[in-house]
């Protein structure tokens, strides 16, 4: 499966722009995503793209979650070997609440720039 949506959710302060919409699309597949002005559309586009994090649901690229569901609680430890009174927080990788997104099968290059002229 390409994209999973499951009971996805997005609000902004008090307004619910997106309630519990769950949608998968394989491979092949083409949607078209039409409604009027403030309608969601492009919110739905950043939620699946993981530009924005969902206020409640999953969503899901080629079987990897864009986003922790319930990241854990913030935990505040001293520094190892330290002797000074500053704290560290972890709430998850990299502290974003993301996981991290699978490597590419084949890395890419970049050309190399021309020599100049002279």
């Amino acid at each position: 499966m390409l994209l999973r949506l499951e009971a996805l959710s997005k609000r902004f302060g008090r307004d619910w722009v997106i309630r519990d919409l769950s949608l998968s699309l394989d491979r092949g597949e083409v949607v078209a995503l039409l409604g009027p002005n403030g309608s969601g559309k492009t919110t739905l586009l950043r939620l699946m793209a993981g530009l924005l994090k969902p206020t409640r649901g999953r969503v899901e690229r080629q079987g990897h979650a864009l986003f922790l569901p319930n990241p854990p609680p913030s935990t505040a430890t001293s520094l190892p070997g330290s002797t000074s009174s500053l704290t560290w927080a972890s709430t998850g990788p990299r502290g974003t609440g993301r996981q991290p997104w699978p490597a590419s099968p084949s890395p890419r290059t970049c050309p190399s720039p021309p020599s100049p002229a002279g």
